[in-house]
């Protein structure tokens, strides 16, 4: 009797449509990621980079480009990357101790330019890109080229700022007839931010910028302003009279302080020690201790009155007017995280 083996069964797939999905879903990433990749393409075409150089051709972070409605700053690389204008457009790119320069950009120019800034103090004109040349060449002399920045208004309104892929808040400064007006700086080019710019009676603090602004009529023509910032050296200034804003440069100031507190030692014999070893010694400064746990000066802040916290056992008007004349830098010494 012959043995026969049995036939291998074909068995057929219980889910037929699996390998057919399978297929679908590949064929359906592969077209999402050649649109992703076009798109990215497309994007990076759109895209205008501004390489900002000295007459040497090194770069220069920081420089401000004012384009659109929106003032962007260049990264540590000088390059700043704006969007491709739907029309033409203006755009001027400064620096501190450069002159600017102006021009328009429009669709189609190119999207990756050099921006070239000469010194200031440099006779010959700043090389412009392409999207300037027109305006550079035939258009008279732009106030970014000749004037210093404009000056913050007390109310300025405020730009989106583009600092190497972050944002920050930027005023966009204003001025009218009649205003004082300036910016303050310190001697490595820095804006001051909350420098106090003051004739006595009416004062005024810069801003983010270094810019400050008095409304028409709140100062004499013939007052002297005062200014100052913490950690630099006081600068006595007149009014201009010619109406052109101010550029003032304060020097650092070295402190070096000694510390005062009233609440252990307030005598008048007190005072006069610390005045001489300011005298006799390079101390400059003196820290005085207005607030610990009791305010130790006849503060007018009724929240501290009907908290019951005021103890002046300090004339502190009298204190500073003391330390003052004898030019002594001071600072108060404010406990915040001690109260009960």
């Amino acid at each position: 009797m012959s043995q026969q083996s049995a036939p291998k069964s074909t068995r057929a797939s219980a889910f037929p449509w699996v390998t057919a999905l399978y297929g679908l879903l590949f064929v359906a990433a592969i077209a999402i990621l050649t649109l992703t990749v076009l798109n990215r393409i497309s994007e990076r075409e759109e895209i205008l980079t501004l390489n900002v150089v000295d007459e040497s051709g090194a770069p220069l972070a920081d420089a401000e480009v004012a384009y659109g409605d929106n003032l962007y700053r260049s990264g540590s690389d000088g390059t700043v990357r704006l969007s491709m204008p739907e029309a033409v457009e203006a755009i001027t790119v400064e620096h501190q101790g450069y002159s600017a320069v102006t021009g328009e950009v429009s669709p189609d120019h190119a999207r990756n330019q050099t921006v070239t800034l000469v010194e200031a103090t440099a006779p010959q004109t700043p090389e412009a890109p392409d999207t300037a040349a027109s305006a550079t060449s035939e258009a008279p002399p732009t106030a970014a080229a000749t004037a210093p920045p404009n000056i913050a208004a007390t109310a300025p309104a405020t730009q989106q700022v583009a600092d190497g892929g972050t944002s920050r808040s930027l005023s966009t400064p204003t001025t009218t007839a009649g205003e004082i007006a300036g910016t303050l700086r310190n001697i490595d080019g820095e804006p001051i931010m909350s420098g106090w710019i003051t004739d006595g009676t009416s004062f005024a603090f810069s801003d983010a910028d270094g810019h400050f602004v008095f409304e028409a009529g709140t100062i004499a023509p013939d007052a002297t302003l005062t200014i100052f910032a913490s950690g630099y050296h006081q600068q006595d200034l007149p009014v201009p009279t010619d109406g052109q804003p101010l550029q003032i440069t304060l020097d650092h100031q070295m402190i070096k302080g000694i510390y005062y507190n009233p609440n252990i030692a307030n005598t008048e014999e007190e005072v006069n020690r610390l005045v001489e070893i300011a005298r006799t010694t390079e101390v400059n400064a003196i820290v005085i201790d207005i607030k610990e746990e009791l305010i130790f000066y006849d503060t007018k802040v009724q929240f501290f009155r009907d908290a019951g916290i005021v103890n002046p056992i300090m004339d502190l008007p009298s204190v500073l007017q003391r330390f003052k004349d004898e030019g002594i830098y001071t600072i108060a010494r404010l406990v915040v995280f001690k109260d009960s």
